[in-house]
């Protein structure tokens, strides 16, 4: 995790881990928020998109559940990675990158 990310969205640091959940889908939840009002979330590449496109839908589903939900085989891994992935361009973005 980073600290300037999680103070950024008013967030301590997670002791717990029910807390690194909920961080992590807050956090996820605000890149594809804040790349959706920028009008970039059309621009990610499908598999990004899809991605983007369930969390929001689904913005209480564990990563296992999203798996399941995705529809096409995916791993906690893969769909970790993807997430991630849509976190930092939309980290760059923030930062002028």
């Amino acid at each position: 995790y980073r600290n300037d990310i999680l103070e950024s969205l008013g967030l301590k640091v997670p002791e717990t881990w029910d807390e690194f959940l909920y961080a992590a889908s807050i956090i996820q939840r605000n890149a594809i928020d804040f790349l959706s009002k920028a009008g970039k979330l059309e621009t990610l590449n499908d598999e990004l998109y899809s991605v983007a496109v369930l969390r929001k839908e689904n913005p209480d589903a564990s990563l296992s559940e999203l798996c399941k939900i995705y529809g096409e085989s995916i791993t906690r891994s893969g769909l970790n990675h993807r997430l991630k992935k849509i976190i930092d361009i939309a980290q760059e973005l923030k930062e002028g990158k």
